[in-house]
């Protein structure tokens, strides 16, 4: 039995130091878009897409990735949902190269004028910023980064 396992304890030694690299999940800041046929502006119609020019890195802590977790950093920047969940206009999309092709935001937010229930309401009417939240996982780039359009 010993010389069996003599032969076989090299061959599981060299197996183990090949296949972590398969297995293990890359880490990075993000993927360019365009690498894989994506864009760097969203599509708002028309021919029309506004810049994707904030990007909140995949290596960030994994409580601000999360829906829960940007919304409420998100709060504290004086942004919140729609008012009373209610949505006025279309969802715009984006291709972030991540092998998903163009899909609607993950979430809107709109300033809240310092009201976190109801002052999105005003921003609907009279104006204001707002922003949209893409997120990289496809299958050909799984980042978990945070596009803001």
């Amino acid at each position: 039995m010993q010389p069996t396992l003599i032969r076989v304890i090299p061959v599981l030694c060299i197996l183990q130091g090949a296949f972590p690299l398969l297995l293990q999940k890359r880490a990075v800041d993000y993927f360019n878009p365009t690498t894989n046929g994506g864009s760097l502006l969203d599509n708002a119609g028309g021919g029309l897409g506004e810049p994707l020019n904030v990007i909140i890195s995949g290596l960030s802590s994994s409580g601000v990735l999360s829906d829960d977790g940007f919304l409420n950093f998100a709060k504290a920047i004086g942004f919140s949902t729609e008012c009373l969940g209610i949505h006025i206009g279309d969802p715009q999309s984006a291709n972030l190269g991540d092998g998903n092709g163009w899909v609607n935001q993950t979430v809107e937010l709109r300033q809240d004028y310092g009201d976190p229930n109801l002052g999105t309401c005003l921003e609907s009417l009279i104006g204001g910023n707002h922003l949209r939240v893409f997120r990289q996982n496809g299958p050909l780039a799984d980042s978990g980064a945070l596009f803001l359009a």
